[in-house]
């Protein structure tokens, strides 16, 4: 029930679930490793049969459906903050479920944290900073560590490897379903079925 008030869902007024996925904007950037929040985002609307499109007061593209948004910033990376905090207003959401891109996960494997720092991801820090709290729910995905001498910033600008494709389809799918399951049996639950 915590979550469920935190997430919106508490209040008559509230819009619901506010999921939100990070990355970056252009084409150029569709494929790379720091967009992996998005495609989570993008392939669970595909899925509903859900179109997102330019919320012009916060520069996010959304869509809503019943008592959830999708949504997935429209700004770069480390500008996360504004347009995430004026879309949760918006729609009066406390606790925005932000998905991102994570370092520190191996490729494949997804995780939810329900609060914490940013530990170093940009994206995360600008949120903390534009809401004043770093509890909100987060749908991490792992993206794993440059594994030669290649910078963090190179490696989070990359695209995946043609190699890699089997694995990161596999935990896009993963995260999609866990996405799915927030909406239809709330975050608890979602969090235990990601756990076993």
């Amino acid at each position: 029930m915590f979550w469920h008030k935190l997430l919106g869902m508490g209040g008559t007024k509230s819009a619901g679930i506010l999921i939100i996925g990070l990355g970056n904007p252009g084409e150029e950037y569709a494929h790379t490793r720091h967009n992996a929040g998005i495609m989570a985002v993008e392939l669970l609307a595909s899925r509903l049969n859900l179109k997102l499109s330019r919320d012009r007061s916060s520069g996010a593209w959304m869509a809503r459906r019943g008592g959830f948004v999708l949504a997935r910033t429209g700004s770069f990376m480390n500008l996360s903050g504004p347009p995430v905090a004026s879309l949760a207003r918006k729609l009066k959401v406390s606790a925005p479920l932000v998905v991102n891109d994570d370092l520190d996960l191996p490729l494949g494997t997804i995780r939810f944290r329900t609060r914490g720092t940013a530990g170093g991801h940009h994206g995360l820090e600008s949120i903390i900073t534009a809401l004043g709290t770093d509890v909100f729910p987060r749908l991490k995905i792992g993206i794993g560590r440059p594994t030669n001498r290649q910078s963090v910033v190179d490696w989070v600008l990359s695209p995946f490897a043609p190699e890699e494709a089997e694995t990161l389809g596999k935990a896009l799918d993963r995260a999609a379903q866990a996405l799915h399951d927030v909406i239809e049996l709330g975050m608890d639950k979602a969090i235990s079925r990601i756990s076993r």
